[in-house]
């Protein structure tokens, strides 16, 4: 379990600093100290008002109305994280420390495999972010009840991706 949680930093922290943007920093300090901090975003004189809020203060806006493009290379790895998570509640399982592995899995080549720059990768993150605490809090999970639960929270957090990227 310790595996997963380090690997998971190491690699959002790769995907974190890889990546050009002005929020690397801000970013890269919250991953490392695993807090949950606002940090102050840019204003998007191009997204819409409309928006969701997160844990971290952080919100998604849409692109003048319309779904952020996400590159070819890095959808893959949401749509199979997805399926993870999808086939762990059809079937009733119980094995969710499987399910945080194969999910962090996804996540960590969702990360090796982003070129995204600019408005659309900031507001990728924002969405990330926090799908990747879930991530985290599902390996943590004490029992299934509590699980389960999160991956109610990790089935919003890819609908939220669908919502605001395609």
């Amino acid at each position: 379990m310790k595996h997963v949680i380090l690997t998971l930093g190491i690699f959002s922290l790769g995907f974190l600093t890889s990546c050009d943007n002005t929020t690397e920093t801000s970013e890269a300090e919250e991953v490392q100290t695993e807090q949950v901090e606002k940090t102050e975003g840019e204003e998007h004189p191009e997204a819409e008002d409309h928006a969701h809020s997160h844990d971290d203060g952080e919100a998604i806006a849409l692109n003048n109305g319309e779904k952020w493009l996400v590159n070819e290379e890095m959808k893959p790895f949401v749509h199979e994280g997805e399926t993870f998570v999808k086939a762990y509640v059809e079937s009733g399982d119980e094995d969710y420390l499987s399910l945080a592995e194969n999910v962090a899995e996804q996540n960590n080549q969702l990360i090796s495999s982003c070129t995204m720059q600019g408005v659309s990768h900031d507001e990728l993150h924002k969405w990330l972010h926090p799908h990747l605490e879930l991530t985290n809090a599902l390996s943590e999970a004490k029992n299934v009840e509590e699980a389960n639960h999160i991956v109610e929270e990790l089935e919003a957090s890819y609908a939220m991706y669908h919502e605001y990227f395609q």
